[in-house]
């Protein structure tokens, strides 16, 4: 009897929606930090993109284990991907605002404010 054979179902669209929440905190800590200029924030940005890591590769893993999928495997490839990529630009603003003693003024936080709406639509989606 072949037991193994059959997995269940794995829910592609409730994985890459985790991974939008994980973007969109990601993302309000980085307005969080720009905004009130608090360390604390940046470093749950550093947090949160660790976790949204791991999120990816839960995909990536029911992807590698999973034959058939409701929409196209490229398609939840690439947009896994790039909601991951967000995570990281994110990370990386951190990071170069810490290294090049950056204090984030008005037009950084105007432009982190667009980016956290982009996301918020982006999770909608």
């Amino acid at each position: 009897m072949a037991l193994g054979l059959f997995r269940k179902r794995v829910n592609f669209f409730e994985l890459l929606e985790n991974q939008c929440s994980e973007m969109i905190d990601g993302m309000q800590a980085l307005y969080d930090y720009v905004t009130s200029k608090d360390e604390k924030y940046a470093d749950l940005v550093i947090e949160i993109e660790a976790k949204g890591d791991m999120k990816r590769r839960i995909v990536i893993d029911e992807l590698n284990n999973t034959l058939i999928t409701p929409i196209e495997r490229n398609d939840i490839f690439d947009l896994s991907r790039q909601i991951d990529e967000i995570l990281d630009y994110a990370k990386t603003t951190v990071y170069e605002l810490r290294k090049f003693n950056i204090k984030p003024n008005e037009d950084i936080c105007s432009l982190v404010e667009i980016l956290l709406e982009i996301t918020y639509r982006i999770g909608k989606a």
